[in-house]
């Protein structure tokens, strides 16, 4: 599990998996999460603050070739 290797604190890891598995309520009724969080969760930016770091890593490893708009694409 990627996140067991970037939070040594068991408690959190326990609330997050937690959270990813809670769902959703839609008409009054639960709805299972499938994958993924749901976007505005509060969960969003903690897991967001956690893999940023890890994609800008990878960032550097990629090729980066500019378009004809002088934006950057994979």
């Amino acid at each position: 599990m990627f996140l067991g290797h970037r939070i040594a604190d068991r408690r959190l890891l326990g609330l997050i998996c937690k959270w990813l598995q809670a769902g959703v309520m839609e008409d009054g009724r639960r709805v299972a999460a499938t994958k993924g969080t749901p976007q505005g969760a509060v969960i969003s930016p903690l897991l967001a603050n956690i893999y940023l770091p890890y994609v800008l890593d990878c960032r550097d490893q990629w090729k980066w070739k500019p378009t004809v708009f002088n934006s950057v694409s994979l």
